[in-house]
């Protein structure tokens, strides 16, 4: 089965406390009882900073390919 993880949680101010150690603690887990599962996280691109730290907490964990940034669309200005 493959299983997709949304970690932005841990890539807001919360990553220290509440919601983003509690994705962190899933996420770990879940690689360590992972089985024949593939796993994959969701990566918000926007937040660079956050992004490059997640993908070096897990590098030693997961394939390369199995880090999936996703981006929002630019702003665009409102048109009547």
């Amino acid at each position: 089965m493959r299983i997709c993880i949304d970690v932005q949680g841990m890539q807001t101010g919360s990553r220290f406390r509440g919601i983003g150690r509690w994705v962190q603690g899933l996420v770990q887990g879940m690689l360590r009882n992972k089985g024949e599962h593939e796993i994959f996280l969701i990566i918000n691109g926007e937040l660079k900073e956050s992004a490059f730290a997640i993908r070096k907490k897990f590098q030693n964990l997961l394939p390369s390919d199995h880090f999936i940034e996703w981006h929002v669309p630019a702003p665009r200005a409102f048109r009547e």
